[in-house]
């Protein structure tokens, strides 16, 4: 997927130009760099001439790095730190607080939600302040902030770094080697939540838990070809580790022919909604036509696994589809690989794995749960996925893919895997010892959601938090919100419906694998200003 983010990287440095009339501010000017330079460094491997207008067009003459080797992407700077604020009523959280106490400084409480109900013993027209001490802060739920909570103030102590996360701080857990593989350690869970995914007529779901922190530290799930975001080094964000990996190595030979039944069974929306109109083209027939191109948003047929509802135990469907092809819900049940297949002969299960498959012009990709592999003619059988993309998946001979959450490819520090059976929890650590590790594991994807019912949550600050660890979400649910081959996922980290006046200042968003902050439905008068964002797994 990351080949494909890179294809859009020249697209970000532009917007960061045309978004100011002259160069960026200095403190986007080296972001605007890295985006460039690394926008430059995929072009050139893929374009053979006119590396100069590359150049160009991407206005590189005003960045210092002209020997574009490896670009880093800048550091998160250091945020301001905030004031305390006056107002009528504070009550203060901190690690070593308790929940019997009064929300005082000297005697603060454990948690946010405790801190929230003592804060609406208040006359909802009074302001009022969270102040959080230093420390991370485990959410056990997504802490939700109402109208109640109107005229709110939930920042961190002045000087001190309140971290929110949407993991489960894994303690005392009992190490021991993994003999299989030299360098791996596993322990057994105990986790106050079932894992086991639902079996369904169309293979399993996708696992709940899909994402694994040390130290702070985004983990990869066990995968092939191996690679990490994190590192910048080589082609696909990774460096090739093994003489038989790559990029070029792991391509599609051969998409299976047939789709899903009741691919065809097509049936058009009676009213399209007006997804807007085009300054340029028009929009002669909304729903139907864009400009030149002839397209429609189409209503899932019944039944249909992947469009309709890919997750039946989940209880959601997908909402609309766009699409220029006629075979609007048509989309491969698998593919062949010959040498993949026979490196999955070592595998003790095939059900587990999720394979990601990069859009043939990279610009797009789509994620699929396995479901069986037929060992002998090679080919590796699809469930749920292929709806992360607005046009579906369509994949193709020569398509690049590669698949995780797989045991017996967890083979390179920094990788881990979660046995949802037998809830145990496999990791290969990275110049850190187990037993001083500090181990998480996502379970939330929205860890502050504010919103609003018959009334609106109004004048709602976050302030100087940071907000940290959330699940990954390229399994869950997607729609096409406009006339465009886009999707997104209407979900974030910071989840904000049904509000007016709500501020997110100062804070220090990471390590988030969904999006980080979104604004839904009714929402006016929000201001989300000097934030720092940084791996990001969807949209920031």
């Amino acid at each position: 997927v990351m080949v494909a983010v890179l294809t859009a990287l020249g697209l970000i440095a532009v917007s960061l130009h045309c978004a100011f009339a002259d160069d960026p501010p200095p403190h986007l000017h080296d972001l605007d760099c890295a985006f460039a330079g690394l926008a430059y460094q995929q072009a050139v491997t893929k374009v053979a001439n006119n590396h100069a207008l590359i150049h160009d067009a991407l206005r590189l003459e005003t960045c210092n790095d002209t020997a574009f080797g490896e670009v880093k992407l800048p550091q998160p700077r250091e945020l301001t730190h905030e004031t305390l604020p006056s107002s009528s009523v504070t009550i203060y959280v901190a690690t070593t607080g308790n929940d019997n106490n009064a929300g005082t400084l000297d005697a603060p409480v454990a948690s946010l939600l405790r801190a929230l109900e003592l804060s609406r013993q208040r006359d909802v027209n009074d302001d009022a302040a969270i102040i959080i001490r230093q420390g991370k802060y485990y959410l056990n739920s997504t802490l939700v902030l109402t109208a109640a909570d109107s005229n709110l103030i939930v920042q961190n102590y002045p000087n001190e770094n309140a971290i929110i996360s949407g993991a489960i701080n894994i303690v005392d857990a009992s190490w021991e080697p993994y003999t299989a593989q030299p360098g791996v350690y596993k322990t057994q869970l105990d986790l106050p939540f079932p894992i086991t995914p639902s079996q369904t007529a169309y293979g399993p779901t996708p696992a709940r838990i899909n994402s694994l922190f040390v130290d702070g530290t985004s983990y990869v799930r066990a995968r092939f070809p191996n690679g990490n975001p994190a590192d910048t080094t080589g082609q696909c964000f990774a460096k090739t580790q093994f003489s038989e990996e790559g990029c070029n190595w792991l391509q599609v030979e051969q998409p299976l022919a047939t789709t899903f039944a009741g691919s065809r069974q097509v049936v058009k929306l009676t009213n399209p909604i007006n997804r807007g109109d085009s300054p340029t083209l028009g929009c002669p027939e909304c729903g139907l036509k864009w400009g030149s191109f002839e397209y429609t948003i189409y209503d899932p047929p019944e039944g249909h696994p992947v469009y309709n509802k890919p997750m039946p135990a989940q209880g959601w469907q997908n909402n609309s589809y766009f699409t220029f092809w006629s075979d609007l819900f048509g989309r491969s049940n698998g593919f062949s690989n010959k040498a993949l297949a026979a490196r999955a002969k070592q595998w003790r299960r095939f059900d587990t794995a999720v394979v990601h498959m990069l859009h043939p012009h990279l610009w797009g990709g789509w994620q699929y749960q396995l479901i069986n592999v037929t060992l002998n003619n090679d080919t590796f059988h699809l469930g749920y996925g292929g709806y992360q993309e607005a046009r579906g998946g369509r994949m193709g001979k020569g398509t690049h893919f590669y698949i995780e959450n797989v045991l017996e490819e967890l083979d390179v520090p920094g990788e881990w895997y979660l046995d949802a059976d037998t809830s145990t929890l496999y990791v290969y650590f990275n110049n850190t010892q187990p037993s001083s590790a500090q181990v998480s594991l996502a379970h939330l994807t929205r860890l502050i959601h504010v919103v609003g019912g018959n009334a609106t949550a109004n004048n709602i600050q976050i302030k100087g938090l940071n907000i940290e660890e959330s699940s990954s979400t390229f399994m869950q649910q997607y729609e096409v919100p406009s006339g465009g081959d886009w999707s997104l996922h209407r979900d974030a980290a910071i989840f904000v419906e049904q509000a007016n006046n709500v501020s997110i200042y100062n804070c220090t968003l990471r390590n988030l694998h969904g999006n980080a902050i979104m604004l839904s439905n009714h929402v006016g008068g929000a201001q989300i200003t000097d934030n720092d964002f940084s791996y990001i797994g969807d949209s920031a």
